[in-house]
């Protein structure tokens, strides 16, 4: 039996974003296009054409609606998927109001959809 480990409702969430990789002096290493899978208050799950080794990353212009968004957040994991696609897990490194209230909203709806 596998045990849930993360702390906040994740859900299904597909949105286009721009993400710069950084490291650990937050100098740029190479930037690229991906797309939103999941999301939570602490993290979201995100699909690239190329693996991300980067240790940090800069996620800019994350739209969300009408709203976009810059999040900085740490690179838990990277892995291939079946599409040849790479799924990366990112870690927020800092949240704010902002972030807080689209997450929360996204969450809202996805609950009261799935109700």
């Amino acid at each position: 039996m596998v045990t849930e480990k993360r702390k906040h409702q994740r859900v299904s969430t597909l949105n286009l974003l721009h993400y710069v990789c950084l490291d650990e002096n937050d100098s740029h290493l190479e930037q690229g296009m991906g797309k939103t899978l999941d999301i939570s208050q602490g993290g979201l799950l995100m699909e690239t054409h190329i693996q991300i080794e980067a240790p940090y990353i800069m996620l800019l212009a994350l739209g969300f609606e009408e709203e976009l968004v810059d999040i900085k957040g740490e690179i838990a994991y990277s892995r291939k998927n079946e599409s040849d696609m790479y799924e990366s897990g990112v870690k927020f490194l800092e949240t704010n109001e902002k972030i807080s209230r689209i997450v929360d909203d996204l969450i809202r709806d996805f609950n009261q959809k799935n109700s």
